[in-house]
């Protein structure tokens, strides 16, 4: 269940809009799907999610992000401009809670 939890964390921050539920019941529908394996899944309280990510941390996500937000383009190649790496964003606005831990990162 863990690397579903952490599918489940990005699943979350890309569809800020969906309950726990809506979000984790597409999630494993989408993973069903994918992996060609069907099951009948208990579907997993809001509650439960909660506790889950709360179990899971945030180590598992900044390791993640560390591993995979590499720069794509080289110094002075097409995604420079004079000596800025040229971005994009998506407008993306999470709605994260005022917390020690928080301000702390």
């Amino acid at each position: 269940m863990g690397s579903t939890m952490v599918y489940c964390v990005m699943a979350l921050a890309m569809f800020s809009s969906g309950s726990y539920e809506e979000v984790m019941r597409s999630l494993l529908a989408g993973m069903e799907w994918i992996t060609g394996r069907f099951r009948e899944w208990t579907m997993p309280t809001k509650a439960s999610i909660s506790k889950a990510r709360t179990r899971l941390g945030s180590t598992v996500m900044i390791d993640l992000f560390d591993t995979g937000a590499k720069p794509v383009a080289a110094a002075g190649g097409p995604g420079f401009y004079r000596q800025w790496r040229l971005v994009s964003i998506d407008g993306t606005v999470p709605d994260i809670p005022d917390t020690a831990d928080n301000e702390r990162t």
